[in-house]
């Protein structure tokens, strides 16, 4: 939200809504060196928190000559005086109540958010309010992939409770929405993402002075080990031959080449959705994941032949058209059953087939946890194992001969 917050050193020393050395003061005041076509000015609550002024709007307009600056009141003269009065004082009433809130110890007073608090009070009440507006708050930290992810689990919440008061967050309230998932067709992995999510935010709250019941038992993430779908090396070549012949439909086509780029890159559906040719200097590849864009850091990838079989780079679309990742994953679908894969695929199965291909062919496990960006090489580890599990499967052939 726009935040209209200015540093004022002459804070006022007396306030008729709030007493002296109040960490919050208040005063009505109309803005009547801008007069409006209509002869009308705008009423505004004038705030200081801790010597920082913030302006609270009421989106309420007089002429000047119908508001009493004394009385801090629209003029019983002005149509409707009455009704607009109180609406200023429930106003009012909702910043005495988060300044009693702060002196209680129940929330920390941040004059950025004074004013969200004041203009929408249920966020001093509800959970659910309170993570909607937490979520915008962090857009810009957060990719957008990410930020989408936490609006859907912060829907699913909205679509399951009204509101959640921060009176009732509690393991009951948790272990229900677990049943409620489940009883969806959610599995382990995803329930625990979202979970995860939720208590990102029931954190977020706590460090913001919100008491409540941390509900860690019902919000403890449950795992179970996800299976590495990757291709085999013969898997890959007859997708380039589907691919060369180029009689698939062309989304279908557009789909698999797409695919085929990841498996020679290793990048993920976010990366191939924002790639450009800005991104290919040379016969290099080099991009800031959207998954880690915060840090920075950028990855460096050298181009492979058939990765830049795939390219054009005159276009700005190197790779083309890419659509959602969800119809991207459709298409996957339909191209598996002219491959005629039984695993189920998805956009995803090309990055561990990148990698465990990799691998196989005699890559280093340093070497590709730089090129996948992984922070730690524990996740690159998973690579290892798949491709040395597929190599005790190949020797196990040589048992056909006995």
């Amino acid at each position: 939200m726009a935040q209209q917050i200015i540093r004022q050193a002459n804070c006022p020393i007396s306030c008729p809504t709030m007493k002296v050395g109040s960490d919050i003061t208040s005063k009505v005041k109309i803005k009547d060196d801008y007069i409006l076509k209509n002869g009308t000015c705008s009423i505004y609550i004038q705030c200081f928190v801790k010597g920082i002024q913030v302006r609270i709007p009421t989106n309420i307009k007089v002429p000047p000559k119908h508001f009493s600056k004394t009385k801090q009141k629209i003029k019983a003269s002005w149509p409707g005086a009455a009704d607009f009065n109180l609406m200023i004082e429930e106003m009012l009433t909702r910043i005495h109540e988060v300044r009693v809130k702060y002196r209680l110890g129940q929330i920390k007073l941040n004059p950025t958010v004074f004013k969200d608090l004041v203009l929408n009070s249920s966020i001093n009440t509800d959970f659910l309010a309170y993570m909607g507006w937490k979520i915008e708050q962090r857009k810009s930290e957060l990719a957008y992939g990410t930020l989408r992810h936490h609006r859907s689990v912060h829907g699913i919440l909205k679509r399951w409770r009204t509101a959640i008061p921060f009176s009732s967050v509690s393991e009951k309230l948790f272990y229900d929405f677990r049943k409620h998932l489940e009883h969806k067709g959610n599995g382990i992995n995803t329930i625990g993402t979202k979970l995860k999510i939720i208590k990102t935010y029931l954190n977020a709250a706590r460090a913001d002075g919100f008491n409540f019941e941390m509900p860690e038992k019902s919000l403890k993430r449950l795992q179970v080990k996800s299976k590495v779908v990757a291709l085999t090396r013969e898997e890959v070549k007859k997708a380039i031959d589907l691919y060369r012949k180029q009689y698939l439909p062309d989304h279908h086509h557009q789909t698999l080449r797409c695919f085929l780029f990841s498996c020679f890159t290793g990048l993920r559906y976010s990366d191939v959705a924002q790639l450009t040719n800005e991104h290919i200097i040379g016969n290099y590849l080099i991009i800031t994941p959207a998954k880690t864009k915060k840090t920075g850091k950028f990855i460096k990838i050298p181009l492979n032949a058939p990765a830049l079989a795939l390219l054009d780079k005159k276009s700005t679309k190197p790779v083309g058209r890419v659509i959602s990742n969800v119809k991207m994953n459709y298409n996957l679908k339909v191209v598996a059953k002219y491959l005629g894969f039984k695993n189920k695929l998805s956009f995803h199965a090309s990055r561990h087939t990148f990698a465990t291909m990799f691998l196989e062919l005699g890559g280093s496990v340093e070497v590709l946890q730089d090129i996948l960006g992984h922070s730690s090489i524990k996740q690159t580890m998973i690579y290892a194992h798949v491709a040395d599990k597929r190599k005790e499967t190949q020797i196990d052939n040589f048992n056909k001969l006995l």
